[in-house]
């Protein structure tokens, strides 16, 4: 309302401007969520670990991977701290493939491709223990809060499994960075598959126990999901045992 108690049509001059519907989702929160922090620490893990082992720079042709890679990860971390879904799926998905171009990139420019494979598993497993772990923050894609994300719900299961898969997974990385590139000596009084196994008992525990969460639901999909996740879990499970037991024949 101006001063003569009239209120200015929207396109009159003096009139607040309508903001677009869709800049809220573009500018809302932070530039990077600790989720992408982790990622670009596990990246920069890799290069300090390449430079630290005595490898320099090669073929000039590598940079082309790292610099994409780099490029589509500062694309990736800025949609992923959006509120849109779309814009936060967008930016899982470059952040994830982004760090693996990557990975390719210094593991290609340093010559280390041979033995330093196992730094995919690390990253990936990183990346998305992270995205997890700032989806425990947020329902979901939706950015909504006061909903169940620890609770019984598909959901939270998700959120759940990024988090325990993903560090399994950096783990399994992290084994098979000693066993090939440094050697097994350094695993300490157990072998590389008996700690293979140690990490597939910790994914199967946890997928049984997802399992057995769901058993009780009321929805058809609940239950299903229960038989799943029990069947893969104890699978695995047993398989993790078996190997670090070493009693496989």
């Amino acid at each position: 309302m101006n001063a003569h108690g009239t209120v200015p049509d929207p396109g009159a001059s003096g009139a607040p401007l309508p903001s677009a519907p869709d800049a809220p989702d573009l500018v809302h929160g932070s530039v990077v969520r600790p989720g992408a922090l982790l990622t670009l620490g596990a990246l920069a893990g890799i290069l300090l670990t390449l430079l630290g082992t005595g490898h320099t720079p090669g073929p000039w042709w590598a940079w082309f991977p790292l610099t994409i890679g780099l490029a589509l990860l500062a694309v990736g971390t800025r949609l992923y701290a959006a509120r849109a879904p779309l814009a936060v799926a967008s930016g899982w998905v470059l952040t994830v493939s982004a760090a693996s171009c990557v990975t390719s990139g210094l593991l290609l420019l340093y010559g280390a491709m041979e033995n330093g494979w196992p730094a995919y598993l690390i990253v990936t497993g990183v990346a998305v223990a992270g995205m997890g772990v700032d989806r425990f923050g947020r329902s979901g894609l939706t950015g909504r809060t006061g909903t169940a994300r620890w609770g019984r719900s598909i959901a939270g299961m998700v959120n759940r499994l990024h988090v325990v898969w993903g560090l399994a997974c950096a783990f399994l990385g992290v084994v098979f960075a000693l066993w090939f590139g440094a050697g097994m000596t350094l695993l300490g009084s157990y072998t590389p598959e008996q700690w293979i196994g140690f990490a597939m008992i910790v994914a199967g525990a946890h997928a049984a126990f997802e399992g057995v969460l769901f058993w009780t639901g009321r929805r058809t999909r609940e239950i299903l999901l229960s038989a799943l996740m029990l069947s893969v879990g104890l699978g695995t499970l047993v398989q993790g045992a078996a190997l670090a037991s070493l009693t496989l024949s």
